[in-house]
């Protein structure tokens, strides 16, 4: 069904479409499609909001607070809602997250109150408000409201190669090889930076996650000359990824281990070697096991990613790249739902990301790592996921500090790196904001003096 949406709302356009575009493939957007009106009336004191098509009304009003930002929240929601509910009318189809779009489903909730608000006020399911329910029952004690918490991030944006559905920022390490040398300098002096921030401003650091990327992709000897300001840095958790078995050696984790982290990931992504091929993993299955292996030998904890809806992968796929890592026994398992993103190169090839499976294989997943003693305790979503689901990270020990602190936004990051994006939660309740480290590389080593200083201007 096509549909052309006019709005007196522009500002909240970009928040329509993605309503829109989450009951794809039953609707469309196209400007000579059915219309349907979002309309705005200012009354004395409120606004009032209504929808409408055909013989199609739907009307509710918001007493304002005079605060613009408040308001503008709240316009936001009850029109982006009265929208979901035209298109379930409209197609006779609900979604399992309702009308949210946003990243951070948890946060929403716990600002409310709860999850019964998210099934309430955003027709949220059943099955996802007691999901979100038990990743808060689940992280405790861990969120709290210390405006002086941080996390170090290190952005490492190097790939051995770029897996199909991948949108991060990163680039082959052999085409920028030449810039290592430099890249590694100008990250350990930004890292020296960011620890005397911390100490200066007399910061309660809690974590440390090394992601990219590939960190694993750098060589022994550059992983120690990035990182070494890390070992100034004592008895907080410290996660490097190494997403890609085949970048992981005995060198680089005696490196990884002199200096002091205690986590570390090894991401199979699906155990099916002809998927690996399709997405362009270029490894072997048995190369996830050899990793494996190597890396229980380091006292580390290990997490392990996987991802429901990987291209041409049966609901049978799904189920048996789970029991291989399960049977692995990690201390964490995060399951993906396939998400794509306009730079990968699936979306440039016109990849059609609708799937009917998808949720079969979400479900089958939190069934089965409970079952396993694994616990949910983080979440998160994304733009153009199959089945408009969710990402969920399961652990079977400790919650992860830093994955908790970035999806719920209670502590400030301090990042690293080309690319790296710093999050100032110090200004209180409900007010982040964020600098942005020149994303070229090239750009980034001619720069790092001044990304330095902006950063220190930031945090004071």
């Amino acid at each position: 069904m096509n549909i052309s949406l006019i709005t007196q709302f522009p500002e909240f356009e970009n928040e329509y479409v993605d309503v829109v575009n989450a009951f794809s493939p039953y609707v469309k957007l196209d400007e000579n499609g059915l219309e349907i009106q979002i309309l705005r009336e200012n009354l004395d004191n409120s606004c009032k909001i209504s929808i409408k098509y055909g013989d199609f009304h739907n009307t509710q009003t918001l007493k304002l607070t005079n605060d613009l930002i408040v308001d503008k929240r709240y316009l936001k929601r009850i029109s982006k809602t009265l929208l979901y509910q035209a298109l379930t009318n409209l197609t006779n189809v609900s979604l399992p997250w309702g009308s949210l779009t946003g990243i951070r489903p948890t946060k929403l909730a716990r600002e409310l109150g709860g999850a019964k608000f998210l099934q309430e006020d955003f027709f949220v399911s059943l099955d996802k408000a007691k999901l979100v329910d038990d990743i808060l029952a689940n992280q405790g004690n861990i969120v709290d409201d210390n405006p002086k918490n941080v996390d170090i991030y290190v952005n490492i944006p190097f790939c051995v190669s770029r897996c199909s559905y991948c949108s991060f920022i990163s680039a082959l390490y052999d085409q920028k090889k030449k810039f290592m040398k430099d890249y590694t300098k100008a990250l350990a002096k930004e890292i020296e930076a960011t620890i005397q921030i911390i100490s200066n401003k007399s910061l309660n650091l809690r974590s440390i996650y090394v992601g990219g990327g590939t960190p694993t992709s750098l060589s022994a000897d550059e992983t120690y000359d990035a990182l070494y300001p890390l070992t100034k840095v004592n008895n907080v958790e410290f996660t490097i990824e190494a997403g890609r078995p085949d970048t992981i050696s005995v060198e680089k984790l005696e490196v990884i281990k002199s200096l002091g982290a205690s986590r570390i990931s090894v991401n199979p992504q699906t155990f099916n070697k002809k998927t690996l091929d399709l997405i362009g993993r270029r490894h072997s299955v048995e190369d996830i096991y050899t990793a494996y292996d190597i890396v229980k030998r380091y006292d580390l904890s290990i997490n392990m990613d996987l991802i429901a809806s990987l291209p041409g992968e049966t609901y049978q796929d799904f189920v048996n790249s789970l029991t291989c890592a399960i049977d692995l026994y990690p201390d964490d398992i995060t399951v993906h739902t396939l998400a794509i993103k306009r730079s990968s190169s699936m979306s440039l090839d016109g990849y059609d990301n609708t799937s009917d499976v998808a949720s079969m294989m979400v479900e089958y997943s939190l069934n089965t790592l409970q079952n396993a003693g694994y616990k949910p305790y983080y979440l998160y979503r994304q733009k153009h996921m199959s089945g408009n689901l969710e990402n969920v990270g399961y652990t079977r020990s400790k919650p992860v500090i830093y994955n908790i602190d970035n999806m719920e936004e209670c502590s400030s990051i301090l990042a690293n790196g080309a690319g790296g994006i710093s999050k100032n939660c110090l200004f209180g309740k409900n007010r982040i904001e964020r600098i942005s480290n020149a994303k070229n590389i090239e750009e980034y080593l001619r720069r790092i003096d001044e990304i330095i200083e902006k950063k220190i201007d930031f945090f004071s």
